[in-house]
């Protein structure tokens, strides 16, 4: 495959060779932000800074991120305003990336966690330039403008939206160095969020969800017998970043995104990553929503399975998790909270009352 660009705002270039494109930076400064051994012990830190190096480019280390942290955020952003910092580059998964997007705006607006708490709009402000690259093809932090870290410290949560990256690099061969289990923990992270998109798309915007399914499913049958395809492993750098870009849900309702909201119970009761908690919820999402809504849920798996009925539409859907090794219930990450705790911390969730969000999560404690 060529190597090619493409523009969403993020101007996005892709390619074996897209790390030469790191001669855009016309800044001299940079803050390279990264993950904790994974970039290092795989040389691909080496492959990036050989290229900072080539282009004359400085740049100060800031890795060790494992979770989205804002303490870690407050000291970047420090860094940034000492060492007069005039880019940011975050190199990883989504978690790193989304830090590198809120390190770049916080550098340039005080009172930071007003703008993450949606006391004030970040819309339209400046922030330092922004390069993406994603090690870990996943949540499609690289192409999107939303945000999201935690105060561990003070236990609040916070997003910043409509803070777009200036550049995306999809460097296929940064992702090599994924094992078969991350590799298809990214396909079904994917599978997930498109099929969220596709859940009441209409029109193009379903096309599209359905293409992207259909390419993750290609290049994951690839993968699986040869992890270092460059063809598959380049569709899932651009499947990753198509999913986040609002083109499968124009038009449609938004039923599928409530997802987000309520995976979080696995998060929050279990302590799961949010990709276990994402993947489980899923099919227990899906079950819930063919209660209130059976036309849209047999549509679904119609249009991807040409399945006529729930049942073939489930069966189908778990052929897919197996395939890939996927948790399809909670029994491995803890045990049920009491109906105490629920009713405390579960809140209704459109289009699900109280009662169905707690009802939906306990059955995931179902063999």
């Amino acid at each position: 495959m060529e190597d090619f660009s493409f523009m969403f705002p993020v101007k996005v270039y892709c390619g074996n060779n897209s790390l030469t494109n790191l001669n855009i930076l016309k800044y001299k400064k940079v803050l390279l932000m990264y993950g904790k051994n994974s970039l290092k012990s795989s040389g691909n830190y080496d492959k990036i800074v050989t290229y900072l190096n080539l282009y004359e480019i400085e740049f100060i280390d800031f890795g060790g991120i494992d979770k989205p942290d804002y303490k870690k955020v407050l000291g970047a952003i420090e860094i940034c305003k000492k060492e007069e910092i005039e880019a940011v580059i975050g190199v990883g998964g989504s978690t790193v990336m989304d830090m590198a997007k809120i390190v770049s705006f916080g550098a340039l607006n005080d009172n930071l966690w007003d703008y993450l708490s949606h006391k004030e709009d970040p819309t339209g402000l400046d922030h330092l330039f922004t390069v993406e690259i994603p090690t870990y093809p996943a949540g499609g932090s690289e192409t999107d403008s939303a945000a999201e870290i935690d105060d561990f410290e003070n236990n609040r949560h916070g997003s910043l939206y409509g803070i777009y990256p200036d550049v995306a690099i999809l460097c296929p061969y940064l992702t090599y160095s994924l094992d078969i289990k991350q590799t298809s923990y990214c396909i079904m992270e994917q599978f997930v969020q498109a099929s969220c998109s596709m859940l009441g798309s209409v029109g193009i915007g379903r096309r599209i969800a359905r293409s992207v399914i259909k390419n993750l499913m290609y290049s994951g049958d690839i993968l699986l017998k040869d992890l270092n395809n460059l063809e598959a492993r380049t569709n899932l750098l651009i499947n990753s970043s198509i999913n986040v870009s609002g083109l499968m849900s124009n038009g449609g309702s938004e039923i599928g995104y409530s997802i987000y909201s309520l995976e979080g119970i696995g998060e929050s009761l279990l302590n799961m990553s949010y990709r276990d908690a994402l993947i489980v919820y899923f099919p227990l999402f899906l079950k819930g929503l063919y209660n209130n809504n059976k036309d849209l849920v047999l549509e679904y798996f119609n249009d991807l399975f040409k399945t006529k009925n729930i049942e073939d539409g489930f069966k189908m859907l778990y052929f897919i998790y197996d395939k890939y090794g996927m948790p399809k219930n909670y029994l491995k990450f803890g045990k049920c909270p009491s109906d105490d705790i629920l009713n405390e911390f579960c809140k209704a969730c459109d289009p699900f009352s109280k009662e169905e969000v707690i009802n939906i999560f306990k059955s995931g404690f179902n063999q």
